[in-house]
Protein backbone atom coordinates (compact mmCIF):
# COMPACT_ATOMS: atom_id res chain seq x y z
CA UNK A 1 0.00 0.00 0.00
CA UNK A 2 2.49 2.24 0.83
CA UNK A 3 4.55 1.49 -2.47
CA UNK A 4 1.24 3.01 -3.81
CA UNK A 5 0.93 5.75 -2.10
CA UNK A 6 4.47 7.30 -2.01
CA UNK A 7 5.95 5.97 -4.76
CA UNK A 8 7.56 7.13 -7.87
CA UNK A 9 9.64 9.48 -7.33
CA UNK A 10 9.89 10.12 -11.39
CA UNK A 11 6.57 11.53 -11.41
CA UNK A 12 6.29 15.05 -12.96
CA UNK A 13 5.78 17.58 -10.44
CA UNK A 14 4.33 20.26 -12.63
CA UNK A 15 0.42 20.69 -12.11
CA UNK A 16 -0.52 20.45 -15.64
CA UNK A 17 1.55 17.37 -16.86
CA UNK A 18 0.30 15.59 -13.73
CA UNK A 19 -3.30 16.36 -13.93
CA UNK A 20 -3.44 15.42 -17.34
CA UNK A 21 -2.00 11.85 -16.89
CA UNK A 22 -4.57 11.29 -13.96
CA UNK A 23 -7.35 12.36 -16.36
CA UNK A 24 -5.84 9.92 -19.12
CA UNK A 25 -5.74 7.60 -16.34
CA UNK A 26 -10.00 7.73 -16.16
CA UNK A 27 -10.45 7.92 -19.62
CA UNK A 28 -8.40 4.55 -20.04
CA UNK A 29 -10.65 3.31 -17.28
CA UNK A 30 -13.81 4.35 -19.00
CA UNK A 31 -13.05 3.03 -22.18
CA UNK A 32 -15.28 0.16 -22.93
CA UNK A 33 -17.79 0.58 -19.95
CA UNK A 34 -21.71 0.66 -20.79
CA UNK A 35 -22.83 3.33 -18.35
CA UNK A 36 -20.90 6.23 -16.45
CA UNK A 37 -18.45 5.80 -14.48
CA UNK A 38 -17.97 7.67 -11.14
CA UNK A 39 -14.76 8.91 -9.22
CA UNK A 40 -14.53 10.24 -5.68
CA UNK A 41 -11.69 12.59 -4.90
CA UNK A 42 -11.17 12.84 -1.30
CA UNK A 43 -7.95 13.33 1.66
CA UNK A 44 -7.55 11.84 4.83
CA UNK A 45 -7.89 15.78 6.67
CA UNK A 46 -9.29 19.28 5.89
CA UNK A 47 -7.25 21.33 3.63
CA UNK A 48 -5.47 19.38 1.58
CA UNK A 49 -6.17 20.64 -1.21
CA UNK A 50 -8.98 18.08 -2.62
CA UNK A 51 -11.29 20.42 -3.89
CA UNK A 52 -8.97 21.87 -6.25
CA UNK A 53 -7.61 19.10 -7.43
CA UNK A 54 -10.94 18.13 -7.98
CA UNK A 55 -11.64 20.82 -10.25
CA UNK A 56 -8.43 21.19 -11.81
CA UNK A 57 -9.23 16.96 -12.45
CA UNK A 58 -12.60 17.39 -14.24
CA UNK A 59 -11.38 20.29 -16.46
CA UNK A 60 -8.63 18.14 -18.11
CA UNK A 61 -10.80 15.30 -18.20
CA UNK A 62 -13.43 17.06 -20.20
CA UNK A 63 -10.51 17.97 -22.49
CA UNK A 64 -9.70 14.38 -23.16
CA UNK A 65 -13.10 12.30 -22.46
CA UNK A 66 -15.62 11.47 -25.36
CA UNK A 67 -18.70 13.48 -24.08
CA UNK A 68 -19.84 15.02 -21.09
CA UNK A 69 -17.97 15.34 -17.80
CA UNK A 70 -20.05 16.12 -14.17
CA UNK A 71 -18.49 17.46 -11.23
CA UNK A 72 -20.36 17.22 -8.36
CA UNK A 73 -19.75 19.41 -5.33
CA UNK A 74 -20.07 16.18 -1.76
CA UNK A 75 -17.95 18.63 0.05
CA UNK A 76 -18.42 19.42 3.98
CA UNK A 77 -17.82 23.21 3.63
CA UNK A 78 -20.32 25.16 0.77
CA UNK A 79 -18.45 26.26 -2.37
CA UNK A 80 -19.61 30.40 -2.45
CA UNK A 81 -20.21 30.02 -6.12
CA UNK A 82 -23.19 27.68 -5.44
CA UNK A 83 -25.65 30.25 -4.08
CA UNK A 84 -28.87 28.95 -3.48
CA UNK A 85 -28.91 27.12 -6.03
CA UNK A 86 -30.73 23.35 -6.10
CA UNK A 87 -28.14 20.28 -6.79
CA UNK A 88 -27.04 16.86 -5.03
CA UNK A 89 -29.37 17.22 -1.78
CA UNK A 90 -32.35 17.40 -4.14
CA UNK A 91 -30.94 14.13 -6.44
CA UNK A 92 -30.96 12.37 -3.03
CA UNK A 93 -34.52 13.34 -2.47
CA UNK A 94 -35.43 11.86 -5.76
CA UNK A 95 -35.23 15.40 -7.60
CA UNK A 96 -34.71 14.33 -11.53
CA UNK A 97 -31.32 15.05 -12.68
CA UNK A 98 -32.35 17.17 -15.65
CA UNK A 99 -32.46 21.26 -14.52
CA UNK A 100 -29.92 20.28 -11.39
CA UNK A 101 -26.94 20.41 -13.42
CA UNK A 102 -25.24 23.37 -14.75
CA UNK A 103 -22.81 23.93 -17.60
CA UNK A 104 -19.52 25.50 -16.92
CA UNK A 105 -17.55 28.21 -18.53
CA UNK A 106 -15.46 24.89 -19.92
CA UNK A 107 -16.79 23.15 -22.57
CA UNK A 108 -18.62 19.63 -22.08
CA UNK A 109 -18.19 20.46 -18.23
CA UNK A 110 -20.98 20.24 -16.14
CA UNK A 111 -21.67 20.72 -12.48
CA UNK A 112 -23.81 19.83 -9.61
CA UNK A 113 -23.92 22.02 -6.47
CA UNK A 114 -24.59 20.78 -3.27
CA UNK A 115 -28.21 22.09 -2.94
CA UNK A 116 -30.41 23.49 -0.53
CA UNK A 117 -30.20 21.43 3.26
CA UNK A 118 -27.36 19.04 2.24
CA UNK A 119 -25.25 17.75 4.15
CA UNK A 120 -22.45 14.84 4.34
CA UNK A 121 -24.02 12.59 6.27
CA UNK A 122 -26.41 11.68 3.50
CA UNK A 123 -23.48 9.98 2.05
CA UNK A 124 -24.22 7.50 5.03
CA UNK A 125 -27.64 6.55 3.00
CA UNK A 126 -26.79 4.19 0.90
CA UNK A 127 -29.92 3.43 -1.04
CA UNK A 128 -30.89 7.07 -1.88
CA UNK A 129 -27.20 7.55 -2.77
CA UNK A 130 -26.88 4.78 -4.92
CA UNK A 131 -30.38 5.60 -7.09
CA UNK A 132 -28.95 9.34 -7.17
CA UNK A 133 -25.30 7.75 -8.62
CA UNK A 134 -27.54 5.32 -10.94
CA UNK A 135 -29.17 9.07 -12.71
CA UNK A 136 -26.16 10.31 -12.72
CA UNK A 137 -24.02 7.03 -15.03
CA UNK A 138 -27.37 6.90 -17.55
CA UNK A 139 -26.23 10.77 -17.96
CA UNK A 140 -22.93 11.06 -17.86
CA UNK A 141 -19.96 9.19 -19.14
CA UNK A 142 -17.55 10.71 -15.96
CA UNK A 143 -18.41 12.00 -13.01
CA UNK A 144 -15.87 13.60 -10.35
CA UNK A 145 -16.97 13.97 -7.08
CA UNK A 146 -15.56 16.63 -4.89
CA UNK A 147 -16.10 14.45 -1.50
CA UNK A 148 -15.80 14.92 1.97
CA UNK A 149 -12.72 13.72 3.86
CA UNK A 150 -12.52 9.92 4.31
CA UNK A 151 -13.82 9.66 7.64
CA UNK A 152 -17.50 10.85 6.16
CA UNK A 153 -17.70 9.35 3.07
CA UNK A 154 -19.90 6.89 4.62
CA UNK A 155 -21.10 4.76 1.48
CA UNK A 156 -19.81 6.67 -0.97
CA UNK A 157 -16.39 4.66 -1.63
CA UNK A 158 -18.69 1.77 -2.28
CA UNK A 159 -20.75 2.68 -4.69
CA UNK A 160 -18.52 4.22 -7.01
CA UNK A 161 -15.75 2.98 -9.26
CA UNK A 162 -12.93 4.31 -7.58
CA UNK A 163 -11.22 7.40 -5.48
CA UNK A 164 -8.57 9.63 -5.25
CA UNK A 165 -6.64 10.75 -2.18
CA UNK A 166 -5.27 13.92 -1.65
CA UNK A 167 -2.25 14.06 0.72
CA UNK A 168 -0.23 17.71 1.60
CA UNK A 169 2.63 15.36 2.92
CA UNK A 170 3.78 18.78 4.51
CA UNK A 171 1.22 18.30 7.21
CA UNK A 172 0.07 14.46 6.71
CA UNK A 173 2.54 11.60 7.46
CA UNK A 174 1.87 8.43 6.06
CA UNK A 175 0.44 6.24 9.00
CA UNK A 176 -2.36 9.00 9.16
CA UNK A 177 -2.89 8.42 5.75
CA UNK A 178 -3.26 4.70 6.24
CA UNK A 179 -5.47 5.04 9.03
CA UNK A 180 -8.07 7.05 8.10
CA UNK A 181 -8.14 4.73 4.79
CA UNK A 182 -8.38 1.79 6.55
CA UNK A 183 -10.88 3.22 8.51
CA UNK A 184 -13.13 4.45 6.09
CA UNK A 185 -12.54 1.39 3.70
CA UNK A 186 -14.08 -0.69 6.71
CA UNK A 187 -17.00 1.38 6.91
CA UNK A 188 -17.81 1.67 3.29
CA UNK A 189 -16.80 -2.88 3.09
CA UNK A 190 -14.86 -2.28 0.31
CA UNK A 191 -10.81 -3.23 -0.23
CA UNK A 192 -7.73 -1.20 -1.44
CA UNK A 193 -8.30 -2.05 -4.81
CA UNK A 194 -11.16 0.74 -4.53
CA UNK A 195 -8.12 3.77 -4.78
CA UNK A 196 -6.90 4.24 -8.04
CA UNK A 197 -4.08 6.51 -6.69
CA UNK A 198 -2.50 9.47 -4.24
CA UNK A 199 -2.48 12.91 -5.30
CA UNK A 200 0.68 14.83 -3.42
CA UNK A 201 0.19 17.91 -3.21
CA UNK A 202 2.98 20.68 -2.19
CA UNK A 203 0.64 23.68 -2.42
CA UNK A 204 2.74 26.08 -1.41
CA UNK A 205 5.14 24.95 -4.69
CA UNK A 206 2.22 24.64 -6.98
CA UNK A 207 3.33 21.52 -7.22
CA UNK A 208 1.54 17.76 -7.38
CA UNK A 209 2.26 14.17 -8.18
CA UNK A 210 -0.06 11.54 -9.20
CA UNK A 211 0.62 8.13 -8.38
CA UNK A 212 -1.76 5.67 -9.56
CA UNK A 213 -1.93 3.79 -13.13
Amino acid sequence: MFSKLFGGSDLPSVDTLAVDRMALHLRHDNEGSVEGRVFVVTSAKPGEGKSLIARLLAQAASRHQEGDVLLIDAGITANPGEAASAGLAELLAGAPLDGLVTQSSTPCLWQLWRGNSYHASQLFRGARLRAALDKVRTRFPLTIIDAPELAACGALLALVDQAIVVVDTRVTTGEAVKQALDTALGVAGVGQDRIAGVVLNRQSQRQIRWTGG
